[in-house]
């Protein structure tokens, strides 16, 4: 176990943009343990310097994770995310959890893929046979995991667990994905999709079981306007979000679509659209606006027109 050493802690607020927070000589961290995912904040330090960290870091925050280890089949998950429109930051990020022991304040912890604008955290699970003593499987672990599932909705966050080579009953949460395939089949990547899609949309949690061999058709689309996300760290985005529109829900057809300006005006990959006046609403109504102002339109016709500016 490593020492008590200080530290500096970058991390990004929801709702704000990353920034680098030097908090040297404010914050002590230590390791917890060898399996730990990263590092807790310490409470042995000055009073009021544990004051300052505590304005800063908040439960349900994120930062720059410390446990950059990952395997293949995460980064195939988080692949497949970024091909399908969701934004997932570029490195791994942890979620500020409160610490299950008291002696600590904050515990953080990685999950496998972070969509960090819908506080959803994926959990990668191979749970087949261990084949090797060097070899690793969820199989067993789920007191351990059951643990993380709970210091992640304690911060606000829904875990959606991608159970792989397991069986039915194999579940941890409601929302979990159960995969007798022990790969990221077609039909696993539909599930996965769509249990992310009702967690967005806050609709009634089920678990997915996905059989050995199966390929199920995708259910229905719910939604013409899926995965609106926004850039970060990118200053020519100007505020932007993208999102995708369907513009049928019986078929896979998907047109990526861009807002700039947070949400003022709208693009397609081909140029500017119209100003659509999204920066005056609660964006808790853009999906709703944007499915009525694109009802009903053509794909094909659907391309720039002329610049915001006139």
């Amino acid at each position: 176990m490593l020492t008590h050493e200080t530290a500096e802690l970058s991390f990004c607020v929801q709702s704000r943009s990353c920034s680098l927070l030097n908090l040297v000589n404010l914050v002590k961290v230590e390791p917890v343990g060898a399996d730990a995912d990263d590092y807790h904040v310490s409470e042995d330090v000055e009073p009021q310097a544990l004051d300052d960290v505590a304005r800063v870091l908040q439960i349900g925050d994120v930062l720059p994770t410390r446990n950059d280890v990952t395997s293949g089949i995460e980064e195939t998950v988080r692949a497949h995310f970024v091909k399908m429109g969701y934004v997932v930051p570029e490195v791994k990020m942890a979620v500020v959890c409160r610490h299950p022991d008291p002696k600590h304040k904050y515990l953080s912890l990685t999950p496998d893929v972070a969509l960090v604008d819908h506080k959803i955290a994926v959990e990668v699970d191979p749970c087949g046979q261990r084949e090797s003593p060097s070899g690793f499987t969820h199989r067993g672990e789920e007191v351990k995991d059951q643990i993380r599932n709970d210091l992640f909705n304690e911060a606000g966050w829904t875990v959606i667990r991608l159970r792989l080579g397991a069986t039915k009953g194999m579940h941890l949460g409601k929302r979990d994905v159960v995969v007798e395939s022990n790969g990221f089949t077609a039909a696993a990547q539909i599930a996965l999709l769509e249990a992310v899609d009702d967690a967005i949309n806050k609709r009634r949690a089920k678990v997915r079981l996905v059989k050995k061999g199966k390929s199920p058709t995708p259910t229905q689309r719910q939604a013409h306007v899926a995965h609106i996300g926004s850039i970060k760290e990118c200053d020519y985005t100007d505020d932007g979000h993208v999102f995708s529109w369907y513009p049928s829900l019986e078929t896979k057809g998907r047109e990526p679509m861009r807002l700039a300006v947070d949400g003022r005006f709208l693009y397609t990959c081909q140029g500017f659209v119209a100003e659509v006046g999204l920066h005056e609403r609660p964006p808790d109504q853009w999906r709703e606006y944007l499915t009525d102002f694109l009802q009903d339109v053509d794909p094909v016709q659907l391309g720039p027109t002329k610049r915001p500016w006139g």
